[in-house]
């Protein structure tokens, strides 16, 4: 699929900032039950970081949109649309992301604060599922039905902004305490997060191992090849469901993407932990955030160029993953017909 450089922005920035915010407001309600609360400051620097990432995010979304003026109309499908709901549910974070920062501004009660940062959490993972699931319901496009496509939506997302946050309590100067709490989740998740990756990205090399021409058309015949793609020109279809962009390139790419979004962040965390311990300032966390949001953003856009649209398969573009394109091949004789 033809990458949208403004939804790669959109789902990492928000992502991010949905992870930031998790990691505030549990901080927060952790520091009331132990007795020790947040300085207003932790809370006012969260909530500012957690808003302007969403801002960017919605921002980049309005350049997807050829009448952006048209963009109320998305939610008029809430009931039935993944996108509907990711549209309300964007708003309504930010909404509770304000409020709260509001609440810690302004000293409100610790209840109603955590109260606002609890409705907060549970939009961000419902939009986490919004947004995930709006890929993974692409029955046509089987790189991204799967269930490993909300989760790593959630997990990247959350290890994100767990890193994101690290770095911000290190330039606001927060307690030691605060940002070692905080660095063992982010590391744990990120932990996780690239053993979801490397299983996502080995269920996607076995997909199209059965996938030819026969049954595409569901004739079982040894003889059936392409002859004509039946266009004499590139149109809107073999455009954007088959982006072609660096495919030498791009195991290359994904191996780059590994290591800004996992390895760099695991080693940089683990360096960090230690003067944290000692009482010394870390330094590492903003490097280490900087390098998970530039992976970030380089596997969303895997997620999209990987995408390949069934349609492809009668246009003699489809993708195959390790060998040569089954549909300029002769059909393999006793192949197995697609289900009825």
């Amino acid at each position: 699929m033809s990458p949208e450089i403004s939804i790669i922005i959109l789902t990492v920035f928000a992502g991010a900032a949905q992870g930031v915010f998790t990691f505030l407001v549990a901080g927060d309600l952790l520091g009331l039950i132990k007795g020790s609360p947040l300085d207003g400051k932790v809370m006012i620097a969260g909530a500012m970081v957690s808003f302007l990432l969403t801002l960017v995010g919605i921002g980049s979304s309005f350049f997807h949109l050829t009448h952006p003026e048209r963009g109320i109309k998305a939610i008029r499908r809430w009931q039935s649309s993944w996108l509907s709901l990711e549209a309300i549910l964007m708003p309504v974070f930010m909404a509770f992301v304000g409020l709260y920062g509001l609440c810690a501004y302004f000293g409100a009660p610790p209840g109603l604060r955590v109260a606002t940062g609890l409705l907060g959490v549970g939009t961000s993972f419902a939009l986490y599922l919004a947004s995930g699931m709006l890929y993974a319901a692409c029955r046509y496009i089987k790189e991204w039905n799967t269930p490993y496509t909300p989760i790593n939506f959630t997990i990247i997302g959350l290890a994100t902004g767990g890193v994101v946050w690290t770095g911000t309590l290190e330039a606001i100067g927060a307690p030691h305490s605060i940002t070692l709490s905080v660095i063992r989740v982010a590391f744990l998740l990120t932990v996780i997060g690239v053993v979801l990756k490397l299983a996502y990205y080995r269920r996607n090399r076995r997909l199209y191992n059965s996938f030819n021409i026969q049954s595409a058309l569901g004739i079982n015949h040894p003889e059936i090849k392409l002859m004509d793609m039946g266009t004499s020109y590139q149109h809107y279809n073999t455009k954007e469901y088959d982006y072609r962009g660096f495919a030498n390139k791009r195991g290359r790419i994904r191996r780059i993407s590994l290591a800004l979004l996992f390895g760099s962040p695991i080693i940089l965390l683990t360096l960090d932990y230690m003067p944290h311990l000692k009482g010394s300032p870390g330094v590492l966390g903003l490097i280490a955030a900087i390098s998970m949001m530039a992976g970030a953003l380089m596997e969303r856009w895997l997620f999209f160029v990987d995408g390949s649209h069934a349609q492809n398969l009668y246009y003699g573009s489809f993708k195959d993953a390790g060998a040569a394109n089954p549909i300029l091949q002769s059909a393999k004789k006793g192949a197995q017909l697609p289900p009825v």
